[in-house]
Formats: C-alpha cells, structure tokens, sequence
C-alpha cells in the first residue's frame, strides 16, 4: 500500500467523523469500506511476512471487497504457492487472486545450500589431501563449484601434483579436478 492512500484514507476518516456528508469516496466507495480493506491489506500484508518469511516483503497486496489481490515477484516457490492459503486466513477475505511472480533463477537459500556444498567438498578434498600427500598438501590451495574442483599452489615435484590431483577426482562428489599445481 502506498503513503499516499493511508493518507487519503486517515484524512477521509477525519473528515467523515467532522461532516457525515463525505460519507463516500471520491470513486463512489463508501470510506468505510475504504478503511476496512485498507485494515485487511494491513493484516494480509502482516501475515504473509509472519508466516513466510522475509522473501513476503515483495509481494504486494490490494484488497477491495473481501478479495485480496497479491502481486510482486519472489525468489522461494513456496512462497509464491503459500501466500494465497495465507491470505484467505484472515479473517474477512474470502477470494484471493494470486498474480505473485517466481523470480528468474536460484533464491537466497538456495545459494546459501550451493556455497555450504562446494565448503564441504574442498574440507573432503583437503582431509583427503593430507592423509594421501602429507605435509605437500599444506601447500595446496582447494577451492570447489558445483563438484569441480581446483588445485593450485606448489608441491616439490610433478608426482606428487599428479598424486594429489588423482587423490582428488576419487573424494565423493567431485565430477572434475583442474590441477594448476606448479613444482
């Protein structure tokens, strides 16, 4: 809801309570209609981000006579399939029409899961690392993406780059080793 409609709104209110013949918006609409679906976007609003969570904050919502109307764009799917079950349980909206969009690509969470992925396997690829090459493998920088794993740094010879590069590719989740390992 924009500040210029609370506005209007508490205005009218003010203005119906001192001069009963503004009893109806400038659109035909009673005011006290206005303020009552004015109070529900409210609650609606307040409710989605309560039960959905922050990614709720990008849906919009406009209430005329019983019916909320979402809008917006969210990342989480969930959230786009859940907010209409949340809408119609406040009281008073009895139809709710669901316009909320899914944004392109991976969410917040999502990536946060990847990220926490990719620090697992270099931890595996590292401890692998250590038990096959040793004190070598403390000079071997890990870093993984989506199971491809790199290697860089220096080692004392072209064998043990190799070693630590075929002790690598074995580790559970690893799809592909780029060794940039130099001697």
């Amino acid at each position: 809801m924009n500040w210029n409609r609370m506005l209007v709104i508490s205005t009218l209110a003010v203005a119906m309570l001192l001069d009963p013949s503004v009893a109806r918006a400038t659109d035909g609409t009673p005011v006290a209609q206005e303020l009552a679906d004015a109070v529900q976007e409210l609650a609606v609003r307040a409710k989605l981000v309560d039960r959905l969570g922050a990614d709720a904050l990008r849906i919009s919502v406009d209430v005329a006579d019983k019916t909320a109307v979402l809008s917006g764009t969210v990342s989480k799917r969930e959230v786009r399939e859940l907010a209409p079950d949340v809408a119609l349980s406040v009281k008073g909206i009895t139809i709710v029409r669901n316009e909320v969009e899914l944004a392109e690509g991976p969410s917040t969470a999502e990536k946060a899961e990847s990220e926490l992925k990719d620090v697992a396997l270099e931890i595996k690829v590292k401890s692998a690392l250590l038990t096959e090459i040793g004190r070598n493998a403390m000079d071997i920088n890990v870093e993984a993406a989506d199971g491809v794993v790199v290697l860089r740094g220096t080692v004392s010879s072209d064998e043990v780059s190799e070693l630590a590069a075929a002790k690598a590719g074995r580790v559970k989740g690893v799809r592909k080793v780029v060794n940039i390992l130099g001697s």
